[in-house]
Order: structure tokens, then sequence, then C-alpha cells
């Protein structure tokens, strides 16, 4: 009579090599995945940059005396955190119809914009603040905390000015 099957031997030998293939992809695998949430980051800053671009320049919206004061105060480059989005006006509502309900997980009557929940990289999500600054006709969006590797939490950046150098995740 011939056996046919695979001994106990052969069976943890194939059991030892997958688990050495795992042990060996897995960091490489873990390191994909950040840099992909780095990257939906990325877009987020651009979506939230162009959300406030559209909104600003449109003239409805530049008749409400509230909106026209954030939007002056962004436009002489003060630095604006996207929390002020709390604050509802007509620019924070357009901005926030732009950007989606379903997007920001809330109506846009209330305004109430949790971006940390909007975030995917580990270190944005953990302590990133967005910020918006204007220089000149060029919006600056960046998520302060970050690094455009989903590491270190230690970057932070004050102003538009350090962008480059700081390493932190930003568009313009």
């Amino acid at each position: 009579m011939k056996n046919k099957g695979f001994s106990l031997v052969e069976l943890i030998i194939v059991i030892a090599i997958m688990a050495i293939l795992v042990g060996v992809m897995a960091p490489m695998l873990i390191r994909y995945i950040e840099k992909t949430n780095v990257s939906s980051d990325v877009q987020l800053c651009d979506t939230i940059k162009e959300a406030v671009n559209i909104a600003r320049s449109d003239p409805d919206i530049l008749d409400d005396d509230d909106s026209a004061a954030q939007i002056a105060f962004l436009e002489d480059g003060s630095l604006y955190s996207i929390a002020y989005f709390t604050q509802q006006t007509d620019f924070t509502d357009a901005a926030c119809d732009i950007l989606g309900a379903d997007i920001i997980g809330v109506s846009a009557s209330e305004n109430v914009l949790n971006s940390r929940s909007l975030m995917k990289s580990r270190v944005a999500r953990q302590s990133g603040v967005i910020m918006m600054q204007m220089q000149g006709n060029s919006l600056y969006v960046w998520i302060d905390h970050s690094d455009k590797e989903g590491g270190s939490d230690d970057n932070t950046c004050n102003s538009y000015a350090n962008l480059e150098t700081s390493g932190v995740i930003f568009v313009n």
C-alpha cells in the first residue's frame, strides 16, 4: 500500500518557510500602508485648499459680513486652523458643502469639522492639526505635527515660509 500525503516534517518545514516570509514582508507592508495614508492626507489638504478657494471666490459669500471677516482674516496672512470651520458662516457652509457632508461626517448646517477623523496617517490622526495660511494669492494647507513619511510628530510649522524645510504634509 502506497501512502499518499505529506509527512509531519514536510508540513513543519512549509509552515516555517511561510512564517519567515511573513516576518520579512510585514514591515514592508506596514510602510507601504502608511505611505498610502500619507498620500491620502496630501489629497485631503489639496481638497480643503480647493474648497476654500472656491468658497472665497463666490460673490454671494463675500456679501455676508461674517464670511467676509473670516476670508479677510485668512487673506491677511494670519495662521488659520481648520477648527475655525466650527464658526458657522456662509463661507464655512460653502466650504463644507464642497468638501461634502459625507466626507466630513457632519451636516453643513452644524459645521463641526473633526479634522482628525479625516486624516489617515498615524501621526496626523494622533496629533495633527490642519492649518492654512495665505501668502499673496497662494493658499498653503498643511497638517501640523506630521511628516511626509508618516513618522515623527515633532514636526511643527508656524508659517508657510517653513513648510519646505519642516517636512510636514502640505500643499500650495
